[in-house]
């Protein structure tokens, strides 16, 4: 679907629109190559409540690269304890505790989208910074909790308090939002993934991959405007999960 008179574009998964421009169909051996990495598996503890002290061990002292939304541009810095616990911290969905590891769980992402490359569900989208094609899995079971909720469900609600607050502390979270505390999170049997790569580091890999379904990217000034009014609508009437 196009939008205005730009060379703008957006998939529709489950009524949130993700925006890009469309480039082609996602090739299955294309996801085959991907591979966990430290980048990825520390970005999706981010949607953990814990994690194992030996898993951690596997993290600590690896580099790892993010999107840094101080200076919109790919940083790296090394994993430590300080940071895994900051992680953990990071307002948004989470898994169950009996999840799988981030490790683990690159590769049941991965074989899902392989699947659906084989049949055509899948197409590449150039979101700016990168380049990346999104889906959803539904499961039987729960997998996690959602972590926003629509402030309309809010209102008149005493026990609630919203405050404006950063999602996290990790440096690709520091942008402010809406935080609900006193608010419940919501049991899901969603799982959301994007894979792809940054622009400036073209190795393919799940960029994330969290419980529930997708939420529109946060706006900023680097975005067209039709993206950036609807990202913002979006925020301005939901909030984190305290």
């Amino acid at each position: 679907m196009r939008l205005s008179h730009h060379r703008l574009y957006y998939i529709n998964i489950h009524g949130i629109r993700i925006f890009g421009t469309r480039l082609g169909k996602v090739k299955a051996v294309e996801m085959a190559t991907i591979q966990p990495t430290a980048s990825a598996e520390f970005h999706i503890a981010r949607h953990y409540t814990s994690l194992v002290s030996e898993y951690r061990a596997t993290l600590i002292g690896k580099p790892h690269r993010y999107f840094d939304t101080q200076t919109r541009q790919l940083a790296s810095a090394i994993i430590t304890e300080t940071a895994i616990d900051l992680a953990l911290q990071t307002r948004g969905s989470k898994f169950n505790t009996n999840a799988p590891t981030p490790h683990e769980l690159i590769f049941e992402v991965r074989e899902e989208a392989i699947k659906r490359a084989e049949v055509g569900k899948l197409t590449w989208l150039d979101c700016g910074f990168t380049i990346s094609t999104f889906f959803s899995i539904e499961f039987p079971e729960t997998v996690g909790e959602t972590g926003t909720i629509s402030m309309a469900h809010l209102k008149n609600d005493p026990s609630i308090t919203l405050k404006r607050e950063r999602r996290g502390g990790t440096a690709e979270d520091q942008v402010d939002f809406w935080v609900a505390y006193g608010a419940k999170r919501t049991p899901t049997n969603w799982l959301s993934a994007q894979i792809g790569y940054f622009k400036t580091a073209p190795e393919i890999g799940v960029l994330t991959a969290f419980p529930g379904l997708p939420v529109p990217d946060y706006p900023f000034q680097g975005q067209m405007i039709e993206e950036r009014t609807y990202n913002k609508d979006y925020w301005d009437r939901h909030a984190f999960v305290a």
